[in-house]
């Protein structure tokens, strides 16, 4: 089982809507561009083409049938990847990004929010 990242709250629509699995197939075909989603999706639909019917609706509601701009997602898709077991220069050919990039990308949380302090001890030694 794979342990995903906590999805960003760009991403949680996605993620929701679709599951982590197919979130991140969708992110990187996607990310960057704007979209419409509408109440009712025509079969000819690029977005039920790629997902098919029953994913393009649940996904065209969770965005509340709105236009919108889908993200690029790198560092959550970055964590995503590497959860997936893709190494570094994998993740960085298919984020095109360098791979110091991802490197140092897997070393925050997804959410790019700072991991928190260690505790500080107990009883220190003197």
């Amino acid at each position: 089982m794979i342990n995903w990242p906590k999805p960003t709250a760009q991403v949680e629509p996605y993620v929701l809507a679709l599951g982590p699995e197919k979130a991140v197939e969708f992110l990187l075909e996607f990310g960057g561009a704007k979209m419409t989603f509408p109440r009712s999706p025509g079969p000819s639909s690029e977005l039920v083409q790629f997902l098919g019917m029953p994913d393009a609706t649940a996904l065209c509601a969770q965005m509340n049938f709105a236009p919108t701009d889908v993200p690029n997602a790198k560092l959550w898709l970055a964590h995503a990847l590497a959860a997936r077991g893709l190494s570094k220069e994998r993740i960085a050919r298919k984020l095109h990004v360098s791979r110091v990039w991802v490197r140092g990308s897997l070393k925050r949380l997804p959410t790019g929010a700072p991991r928190p302090p260690e505790p500080l001890p107990l009883f220190p030694k003197l």
